[in-house]
């Protein structure tokens, strides 16, 4: 018995977590209808001066019944008092409303167990108040909202809900972060206790328990055991981008826009992914090198296992770049201790980049490189060189102030650290992807 409870988990979907996403969603829809019943009555309520509540019987009597007012009682009133130029109050509206953290799960609950403690202690991180001011101040701070914030994800369900926002407010987001932390479970009597060892993180000196969800034990016939809930997370946060249905749409034939119409960059940070999951599903490669393929210009990945199982991920997973595309790997961000993220420094040697499918053959090319090539890539087909471009869509987004590369090299910018906005251009090779040392070759131009 022993032998088997160390078997590595097998992956699947929880049908609890599964049924509850389920159960909220009609939850959620007759929320809304009641909500807008509620607000229509209300505006009757207030319109006929009729108070419902205290509050509102208050209100009523200190302002009096709302009559319709003429425009010149409107600049009467407003002549008496002082009034800022509109300049000045966008500047203000915009500074209420970005705020300094990204947004964590807009539109949606927040999951504690997906939270660190600086991010469960924040307050409200902008003034939403503030929309609610006037129409006009509504209409364009509602778009600065959604232009200008940026956004984490900890759920396929918060990605799947945030699909309820119209299409124009969608349309800018060009970056989005998706955290995935993996989550395990067992319904054995007795479980094994399971550890996250040191070769997680540099920053981790000992073990530490895995926090593993009980479950009831079901009948022999029901596969059960030690599972988890790892890469088809990952493949469920890729369904969530697919288009949302909209009512309004109609059913035409022309493809409907996804979820995110003009993303460029997407950061996965995988949280409590250990060296012993088992191999990603085929549908991780349905998702990410055909249905969602050829979509991003960049993808950072951190906490991806170094096993066998998440070099084919890594695989697979850069299927969702455009030829030319930057693929940044780092060490994990987070690990999941005790119901909630514990935050873990960066590595001194920062991301680990490639160019995906950046391979340009022409006929500047010796003999001696054609025939290193031939031999190298003899067993791959066209499509599956991963230096050879596919051609099928456009290459990834290049800059105004990209240095102008050559046949063998290609420039990107990196981020300098993990969670550093600050980025320089970089060379890399076209020939093997990976990044060009020019402190080498400068001493290997300069050796005797």
């Amino acid at each position: 018995m022993s032998n088997l409870r160390a078997l590595p988990p097998w992956d699947c979907r929880d049908k609890y977590d599964s049924a509850r996403a389920i159960y909220n969603v009609p939850l959620r829809a007759s929320i809304k209808a009641l909500e807008d019943e509620n607000a229509t009555l209300k505006r009757l309520l207030i319109q006929n001066g009729i108070s419902w509540s205290p509050i509102s019987s208050a209100y009523l009597s200190q302002n009096g019944i709302p009559r319709r007012r003429t425009r010149s009682s409107v600049q009467s009133i407003s002549g008496q008092l002082p009034a800022l130029p509109m300049e000045a109050v966008l500047n203000i509206m915009r500074f209420a409303l970005l705020s300094p953290h990204p947004i964590i799960d807009p539109l949606s609950p927040l999951e504690p167990s997906t939270l660190t403690k600086n991010e469960k202690q924040r307050g409200n991180q902008i003034a939403i108040h503030f929309l609610a001011t006037c129409s006009a101040l509504h209409t364009e701070g509602t778009r600065y909202l959604w232009e200008q914030n940026q956004f984490v994800f900890t759920s396929p369900e918060s990605v799947r809900r945030f699909g309820e926002l119209n299409i124009r407010f969608r349309q800018p987001i060009k970056h989005v972060t998706f955290r995935v932390v993996a989550k395990y479970y067992d319904d054995e009597t007795r479980p094994q206790r399971r550890k996250i060892g040191r070769s997680y993180h540099l920053a981790v000196k000992k073990s530490h328990t895995l926090a593993v969800s009980r479950r009831p034990k079901e009948s022999l016939l029901v596969r059960g055991g030690f599972r988890c809930y790892s890469w088809n997370q990952v493949v469920d946060f890729l369904y969530a981008m697919r288009t949302p249905f909209d009512p309004l749409s109609g059913q035409g034939l022309k493809p409907e826009p996804k979820l995110f119409p003009s993303i460029q960059s997407l950061r996965l940070d995988l949280v409590n992914f250990t060296e012993d999951l088992p191999y990603p599903s085929l549908n991780l490669h349905d998702m990410a090198c055909h249905e969602m393929s050829c979509s991003l210009d960049e993808l950072s990945v951190t906490g991806m296992p170094s096993d066998e199982a998440g070099v084919r991920a890594e695989a697979e997973l850069a299927g969702l770049l455009k030829d030319d595309g930057l693929y940044l790997d780092g060490l994990p961000t987070y690990i999941a201790l005790k119901g909630s993220l514990h935050t873990l420094p960066d590595s001194p040697r920062g991301w680990s980049s490639k160019v995906i499918r950046c391979w340009k053959q022409g006929d500047h090319e010796s003999s001696s490189d054609s025939e290193m090539l031939d031999d190298h890539f003899h067993h791959f087909d066209d499509l599956d060189d991963p230096r050879r471009p596919l051609g099928i869509l456009a290459p990834a987004t290049t800059q105004s102030d990209q240095p102008k590369g050559t046949d063998y090299v290609i420039w990107k910018k990196i981020p300098v650290s993990r969670d550093s906005n600050e980025r320089i251009w970089t060379p890399f090779s076209r020939t093997t992807g990976h990044e060009i040392d020019l402190d080498i070759e400068s001493d290997e131009d300069t050796s005797p």
